[in-house]
């Protein structure tokens, strides 16, 4: 492409198409910045230091609807559920059943759309995830999807642990995924400091703010989490953007992450007016 200077001498009247080659210069410049850690040698080629490619990464997602559907649904997508994923949810709803055993109320869930859990499945399985680190443990249902979508990946929850169900939960999935998942019980918005002081090796490639539903505690814990982030990451919250309840409420976190520079959205859907989820990643400039 010609610079800007060698633009305007060929046509004196493209002001304003200079400003905006150079916008989009530097747009480019800055995306590059976000997605390659070391400059490339050689523009065409792959390089081995890209944390990934956001448009090749998220190519699974529609364009042009902020209504959830399902990705078998969507135009040129192709899903498919993981191996034996049917039998780990079979045990895992087996589990919950007798956890739930005396009349405890369950919170309401990822499980409950099925929208939500097939964009889950295809974010658990992206190359460059293997460690998921989220607030909001709940019965596990989300925690499962991460687990249960590819061998190897490693999980570290965290959650207040004030339903009774909870731990019973996460002790069946530490025995059916020995080794691959870390639930630290307590107020998030100690424990993620506390944790990430204890153990800065952990760095998150994929991050899912669902915990506690007021603005000071989802406000904390993107902060909290966005220390923990790899600089090639997606974070991922819960019950936004909706017209009614928890969406409603908490618009304001999730937005002005989006206004202060410090987190790109790159999808987001609704399911009726109380469900949906926004996906983007942490930037770092």
């Amino acid at each position: 492409m010609a610079s800007a200077d060698a633009y305007q001498k060929q046509n004196d009247k493209g002001i304003v198409c200079v400003a905006y080659l150079q916008a989009s210069a530097l747009s480019h410049s800055v995306t590059r910045e976000l997605v390659v850690s070391t400059p490339r040698a050689n523009p065409t080629q792959p390089s081995p230091y890209a944390a990934f490619d956001l448009d090749e990464a998220l190519s699974f997602l529609p364009y042009g609807n902020r209504d959830c559907i399902k990705l078998t649904e969507a135009p040129g997508a192709s899903f498919a559920w993981p191996e034996r994923y049917k039998e780990a949810v079979d045990a895992h709803k087996e589990a919950l059943n007798k956890a739930l055993e005396g009349g405890v109320r369950l919170e309401g869930h990822s499980g409950q759309i099925q929208e939500q859990q097939m964009v889950y499945v295809k974010l658990a399985q992206l190359p460059f995830v293997r460690t998921i680190c989220e607030t909001g443990f709940n019965a596990g249902h989300s925690t499962l999807i991460w687990l249960a979508s590819r061998n190897g990946t490693k999980v570290y929850s965290f959650d207040l642990g004030n339903h009774k169900y909870a731990k019973k939960m996460a002790e069946h999935l530490q025995s059916k995924y020995p080794g691959r998942l870390t639930v630290t019980w307590g107020d998030s918005t100690k424990s993620l400091p506390e944790f990430r002081k204890s153990h800065p090796e952990v760095k998150c490639d994929l991050l899912i703010v669902d915990g506690g539903h007021s603005v000071p505690i989802a406000t904390a814990d993107f902060v909290n989490l966005r220390k923990m982030a790899n600089a090639g990451n997606l974070v991922v919250f819960d019950d936004y953007p909706t017209k009614r309840g928890n969406g409603k409420r908490l618009a304001s976190v999730w937005e002005s992450q989006v206004r202060s520079g410090t987190l790109a959205e790159q999808y987001a859907c609704e399911k009726g007016e109380v469900r949906g989820f926004a996906l983007g990643h942490f930037l770092f400039i």
